[in-house]
């Protein structure tokens, strides 16, 4: 579960974002923990009554790590003059793992929100498809971020694999082959025991392979490729499974 908070002077709006939120599809796997408003600088308050009890935050220091959403949703032009981009970079710490999505009527800030990182741009009126797709972008990163790296034994070293520089994994008998971006790791193990602690865009190929989705370039139904030209195969028992899989990352992805 992912915690969503919103900076919105606007009480209208902020209702209004909080219900598309909860109308999206990744709505089971969010919670609207929190409320942070724009009146006077910055005030923190419980979400469910955020409008009559606000408890001031100092404004010149960041909020803790456990205090910081997932996501967080941030209205650019708010009052009394205050910039919600410079809002983020004065509370929100640069290595702080936040998705930041900004909304603005005013696209005219579209250009200096690039220059900090940020998951999406919305425009007002925010539309439901683009907002879903905002937040499809922002969990699958939160995914990333949060997968538990692979142990694998090498001999007598345990080596650690990161999920997302893995291409692919084959198997031959009781070893595998972890294909990274810049190495190949050769362990004991099972195929079937790393897909199960993969993240889902881990997908089997074929008995012996499985795929990271985000390395996939083309699919041919019988073969697909990776983007550094590698050729798998795809077995006719794993080819309808793995076109639907593929094409359920490609529209999240987009």
């Amino acid at each position: 579960m992912y915690t969503v908070a919103i900076v919105e002077d606007d009480a209208a709006h902020a209702a209004e974002l909080a219900r598309m939120i909860d109308a999206s599809p990744m709505a089971e796997r969010l919670e609207l923990a929190t409320a942070w408003r724009a009146v006077d600088n910055v005030r923190w308050t419980p979400s469910d009554d955020a409008s009559q009890h606000p408890l001031d935050a100092d404004p010149h220091r960041s909020p803790s790590a456990a205090a910081l959403p997932d996501i967080l949703f941030v209205d650019v032009r708010l009052a009394d003059g205050v910039n919600g981009i410079d809002l983020v970079r004065r509370l929100i710490p640069s290595a702080a793992p936040v998705q930041v999505i900004y909304v603005s009527a005013y696209l005219e800030y579209a250009p200096a929100a690039y220059h900090t990182r940020h998951t999406w741009f919305l425009s007002k009126p925010v539309v439901q498809d683009e907002l879903n797709a905002a937040l499809t972008r922002a969990v699958d990163a939160l995914d990333t971020e949060r997968a538990e790296p692979l142990l694998v034994h090498q001999g007598t070293s345990l080596i650690r694999i990161a999920p997302h520089e893995v291409r692919y994994i084959e198997s031959d008998r009781r070893k595998v082959r972890i294909h990274e971006r810049s190495r190949t790791v050769e362990a004991y193990a099972r195929i079937s025991e790393l897909e199960m602690q993969l993240p889902d865009q881990f997908v089997r190929c074929h008995k012996s392979f499985l795929v990271n989705l985000a390395y996939v370039t083309e699919f041919t139904g019988r073969e697909l490729v990776l983007t550094d030209g590698t050729h798998l195969p795809v077995s006719q028992r794993c080819r309808k499974t793995f076109a639907e899989r593929l094409v359920s990352f490609v529209r999240r992805s987009l």
